[in-house]
């Protein structure tokens, strides 16, 4: 509800270019662009949770252009798990371009903004990140971090 109290507090509509996989470049205006790693519910109680972190893939979402009243309506029925991923032009990709018309674009990385040169450019690098757990019961630690590659 944060998120969309931003939004609406400062909606405007941008107008991006996106090359989404090497395919064609395709024009979408939308009040913002969501990136994230790994798919994100969208509907629901469990909106903003991954059911998987390993899946190579980035989730991009754009909520379609529409007026501040429709984007309020369009929030509750995803808070009520009734949008789909259509209706938020929702995909996932490896590597996705964002040109904007502006040279420079607000982004928020973790809550934070950031001005930041367009183009934006996002690809995954699939299990790039090692991550180290402790072991358990006597488990030696390099069998630790094998079992979380």
């Amino acid at each position: 509800m944060l998120a969309v109290g931003a939004v609406l507090r400062r909606y405007s509509v941008l107008s991006v270019k996106l090359r989404v996989d090497g395919a064609e470049e395709q024009a979408r205006s939308t009040p913002f662009v969501f990136v994230g790693n790994n798919r994100y519910e969208i509907a629901g109680l469990e909106i903003g949770t991954r059911t998987s972190l390993i899946s190579g893939r980035l989730w991009v979402c754009m909520a379609p252009s529409t007026g501040r009243r429709n984007l309020i309506r369009m929030a509750l029925r995803t808070l009520r798990g009734r949008v789909s991923d259509h209706e938020l032009n929702a995909l996932e990709a490896e590597e996705i371009w964002v040109q904007t018309e502006t040279r420079r674009v607000n982004v928020s990385t973790d809550g934070e903004f950031t001005a930041m040169e367009a183009p934006l450019h996002y690809r995954i690098r699939p299990r790039a990140l090692g991550v180290v757990v402790p072991a358990r019961n006597g488990e030696r630690a390099a069998e630790v971090i094998a079992r979380s590659l």
